[in-house]
């Protein structure tokens, strides 16, 4: 009979139940080999423990034993991805003490929450693929893997990769704030707006075509030449502040967009600015005619 040990810090039920749910996953499917899972809490220690028990009918040779190794690895390896790596970010952003106030750092994780989970696959696999490299070389000569001390000393480049990352929340964070003012500081100017214009339409294409009608669906600033005015022309502008500017100065009591790209920043940031007098079209007659004579 061999034995494996994986050793878990501070470990919530749910995160253990779903990494026996893992192993298990991974372990049961290998030909020959019986698998037994026990959990327990070790009190010296204080961590939560996985005794992954293995035997065979036949001789435990090399090769049955790399393949219960190689299992045991990828669930280390996918554990450490779907469930460990958001803590690791907040625990590395922690270590920076009077750095981060609770509602910087609730902040800041939202956006490397946002970042982890919008990862592609291909680079998913790519790291799960790296980190069961690394657990397979450890227990090949080490029974017992305590997984805290494992991603804290061996998976160095993969705690380099999440501090770039880190650093790459932090400045979208930073603009992300910055716009937030500039939002509310434009959100208050239009309030204070008399109203000139009951509605206003807004047919949106891309960032360079967006074309704006009033209740009756006349056309309001013909001049609009490729998204910027002619006065505008040449000058070095962001087309979104145009856009904004525009809109506020007709005053309008509530605002229609026809897009069907609603997370585009400029509907988002008009969406902002408008809030409750603001909504997005999901599709009416005289928007797909107007964006069928564009």
């Amino acid at each position: 009979m061999g034995s494996l040990t994986i050793c878990l810090k501070q470990a919530n039920q749910e995160n253990l139940q779903e990494f026996n749910r893992i192993l298990y996953e991974k372990t049961k499917s290998i030909s020959n080999i019986k698998v037994n899972l026990h959990t327990y809490f070790n009190q010296e220690t204080k961590r939560h423990a996985v005794d992954c028990l293995f035997w065979s009918d036949q001789p435990l040779n090399s090769v049955r034993t790399d393949k219960i190794i190689d299992a045991v690895s990828l669930s280390i390896a996918e554990y450490i991805i779907d469930y460990k790596e958001k803590e690791i970010c907040e625990e590395a952003l922690r270590c920076e003490p009077g750095f981060f106030i609770e509602e910087q750092l609730s902040n800041l994780m939202e956006h490397i929450s946002m970042l982890i989970e919008s990862s592609d696959e291909r680079s998913k696999r790519e790291k799960v693929k790296w980190i069961a490299s690394q657990a397979k070389k450890y227990l090949l000569v080490q029974d017992q893997l305590d997984l805290d001390g494992f991603v804290r000393f061996r998976l160095k480049k993969y705690k380099d990769d999440l501090l770039r990352l880190i650093d790459y929340a932090w400045d979208e964070y930073l603009i992300e704030k910055e716009l937030s003012a500039q939002i509310e500081t434009l959100k208050r100017f239009a309030l204070k707006q008399e109203i000139k214009l009951n509605r206003l339409h807004i047919i949106h294409f891309d960032d360079r075509n967006l074309y704006l009608y009033d209740e009756d669906w006349n056309r309001l600033y013909p001049y609009l030449v490729n998204g910027i005015s002619i006065e505008l022309a040449g000058r070095k502008v962001k087309y979104e502040d145009v856009v904004v500017n525009v809109i506020i100065s007709l005053a309008p009591n509530h605002v229609k967009i026809h897009t069907n790209q609603e997370s585009h920043h400029i509907v988002y940031t008009i969406k902002r600015v408008f809030a409750s007098r603001a909504d997005v079209c999901s599709g009416c007659k005289e928007c797909g005619v107007k964006k069928t004579a564009k």
